[in-house]
């Protein structure tokens, strides 16, 4: 037998040494006690998963013993023994729960038979119990899988009445913890039963059920449409029992396709940048070399001034092809991170610092500094950052002074915003003259301004960055540009 433990209460000496050694025999860890008190303060102080105990103690009873015993531990296999079997005695243990009943004397046989019954239900209550919780760890494994997802999923007996939800649902429809299986899902669905009734025909067809716009109502007052899937409850005789139903928000669908859009859109840009690039250089190398061949041979010194022209026109486009070949957003997925943007920003102005003097451009900036995040791609924003800054050097007029500065600020549509101003002194422009990618020769700028102006506002526009520029006391230019910060500082920039 296994190393049970067991307890052996009972007043007469004789006996319960008899018992121990006979148990002992069988394997069992066996203590004895000779009244109540002795086997109460065992029971209160050890663990048994046997008990034999005499009904009459001379300070108390054996029903006592095992009712203090059962509270411990409740599958305690109780045997017990009496000298003095009535009726009474009988029918009172079997009504406790006690589990065998002997008669003094009883034999060995006797005796091995009732403890060879003893394990094999202790062995099966012990299998069950470890069958039960592995059935719990399971379920609570699904059960965590299921309340992980934002959708609502829900379970449908053929009424329609809902018979499980995971947490979402539950959030969803205000159902509670323990589902009573009564309530009905087409309560909550516009034209439920008809939807309902229609999907699951559907199935019965072998017709897949994805996507189905329908309008949900989580209470009076609110509705909202939602995307529905489903599939057929399968019971174990195969036969249908009920509806596998999923709710998606198609806010969240629609997140994911704009994730999708604005890397698509930046895998486009990215090609035809690169394209653009490789036929712009190999007609322009031709080209420049033919004329420096051509100029050698003209003598002319108007003719000289005219080649020197070109020459800074095809080394202006011989540029741009190489900042076409920088514009490459495929080293970084364009799914959103977060961003610390004031700190972006002092990165690339301490990068430039170097080429605003040299062009002596005072920089007065002042930044609202606390670990303002924003959604975007970190690498893509040095990038634009930096075309932004060798816009506003060749935007500057030399030995000016640039105003740089930055805060966050409410808005009145309650969303929350970082702000950057910069006013350029003694220059117009307008939003549509500084993205054009190529700017006339009215405007007198830098060839590449353009372009790196329009590739910057591609990268932030795509993380919800807005642009704007306003000409001021009609002699100097602010550009404003304002990120939509990260949800969760929205208290704090409330309190400043």
């Amino acid at each position: 037998m296994n190393t049970f433990k067991t307890i052996v209460v009972d007043d007469q000496p004789e006996i319960t040494l008899n018992l121990e050694k006979q148990l002992s025999k069988y394997g069992l860890q066996v203590q004895t006690a000779q009244n109540f008190t002795e086997g109460a303060f065992m029971i209160d102080h050890y663990f048994y998963d046997i008990a034999i105990l005499d009904i009459s103690l001379p300070d108390g009873n054996g029903i006592d013993l095992f009712r203090r015993l059962r509270k411990k531990n409740s599958e305690v296999y109780t045997i017990i023994i009496t000298g003095n079997a009535t009726l009474e005695n009988a029918i009172t243990a079997l009504n406790e729960g006690i589990n065998a009943y002997l008669v003094k004397p009883f034999s060995d046989d006797q005796l091995h038979a009732i403890l060879r019954q003893a394990e094999k239900t202790l062995i099966l209550k012990s299998e069950n119990r470890a069958l039960f919780l592995e059935i719990q760890h399971n379920r609570q494994f699904y059960e965590n899988l299921l309340n992980s997802t934002s959708e609502a999923i829900i379970v449908t007996d053929l009424e329609h009445r809902i018979q499980y939800g995971n947490r979402s649902a539950r959030e969803l429809f205000n159902l509670s913890l323990e589902i009573s299986g009564q309530q009905s899902l087409q309560e909550y669905i516009e034209d439920g039963y008809k939807i309902l009734t229609h999907i699951h025909q559907q199935l019965i067809q072998g017709k897949p059920v994805s996507g189905y716009r329908v309008t949900i109502r989580a209470n009076m007052e609110k509705s909202f449409d939602a995307h529905l899937n489903a599939d057929l409850l399968y019971g174990k005789a195969g036969q249908s029992d009920g509806l596998i139903i999923n709710l998606t928000n198609p806010l969240v669908n629609d997140e994911v396709f704009s994730r999708i859009v604005r890397k698509e859109k930046l895998s486009t840009i990215v090609h035809l940048a690169n394209s653009l690039s490789h036929e712009i250089r190999n007609p322009i190398n031709i080209m420049y070399g033919r004329l420096q061949l051509l100029q050698d041979e003209v003598i002319d010194q108007n003719f000289k001034n005219a080649f020197k022209s070109i020459h800074r026109q095809i080394d202006r486009i011989l540029n741009i092809t190489k900042l076409l070949e920088k514009f490459n957003f495929s080293r970084e997925d364009s799914i959103p991170e977060k961003c610390n943007i004031s700190k972006i920003f002092e990165t690339i102005l301490s990068e430039k610092k170097s080429l605003f003097s040299e062009k002596k451009i005072q920089i007065d900036c002042h930044l609202q500094s606390n670990g303002f995040l924003v959604e975007g791609n970190q690498v893509q924003f040095l990038d634009a950052f930096r075309y932004l800054f060798d816009s506003l050097i060749d935007l500057t007029p030399s030995g000016k002074k640039l105003e740089i500065s930055g805060k966050a600020t409410p808005h009145s549509s309650g969303s929350k915003w970082y702000e950057f101003h910069f006013i350029i002194p003694e220059k117009k422009v307008s939003l549509d003259k500084l993205f054009e990618p190529y700017q006339s020769i009215d405007m007198e700028l830098n060839g590449l301004l353009g372009l790196g102006m329009v590739i910057m506002h591609t990268i932030f526009n795509n993380y919800g960055a807005k642009i704007e520029t306003l000409v001021q006391n009609d002699s100097q230019t602010l550009i404003r540009i304002r990120f939509p910060l990260f949800e969760s500082q929205s208290s704090q920039i409330i309190g400043q």
